[in-house]
Order: C-alpha cells, then structure tokens, then sequence
C-alpha cells in the first residue's frame, strides 16, 4: 500500500479548487457592483429629496425646462415640469404643474425618476 495521493488526485484536486476559486471571484465581483449601485442608489435618494424639498419651499411655479449639478459633482439634476389643465372655473392665483424629477451620475447613467405635483402661486 502506498503512501500519500497520486499525481492524478493531485491535478484534480488542484482542478476542483481552481473552479471553486473562479466561482467565488464571481459571486464577489458581482456582489461589489451590486453594493456600488446600492450606495449610488440611496445617495440619489437623499439628493433627490433634497431638491424636491428645495421646490416645495418656493410657491412660485417651476420653469418648463432646468438642470444643474449636486456639490460634489458625483451626481446631477434634471427637472421638466408642464402646467395641468385647470377646472372649468380655474383660480387665477394658483397653477397646479406636473413636475420631474432625474437624477443621473455625472456620466449620465440614469439612477432615479421621480413625478410629483408642485401647487404654485401666481403673483400678478
């Protein structure tokens, strides 16, 4: 009876270890990128929130068409917003727009869309 493994057992050993070791590589990378886009998620979260409550402390109404960096510079902003049609007795002191919301990283990679309604006053 001989004593220790062969060369054969060895190579396969070395073979089975090597697979684990690749799917193992696999899983991490992949848990990487999704915990970077997480991060990426809840900080456009935050910064979106920030701005919708940078809007709703100013009555006047929203223009058509805005954009604009967070500091920082990671993330950027991108607002549209169009007046809904009043009632048929509309109140000429106020306009009820539809606003939206994207937050995009400064490449351009969409993270978040909000919609909301912004109630804006009209000064005449």
């Amino acid at each position: 009876m001989s004593r220790g493994f062969t060369i054969i057992e060895a190579l396969c050993a070395f073979a089975i270890l090597a697979l684990a070791l690749v799917a193992l590589y696999g899983v991490g990378g992949t848990s990487y990128r999704m915990l970077a886009r997480t991060y990426d998620s809840d900080r456009a979260a935050l910064l979106a929130q920030s701005k919708l409550e940078e809007l709703s402390a100013d009555v006047a109404p929203i223009a058509p068409h805005d954009s604009g960096t967070f500091s920082g510079g990671d993330f950027a902003w991108r607002l549209e917003s169009r007046n809904l049609p009043q009632a048929d007795e509309p109140d000429p002191r106020f306009v009820l727009q539809d606003v939206r919301l994207v937050i995009t990283r400064s490449e351009g990679r969409e993270i978040l869309a909000l919609e909301t309604r912004h109630l804006a006053t009209v000064r005449r």
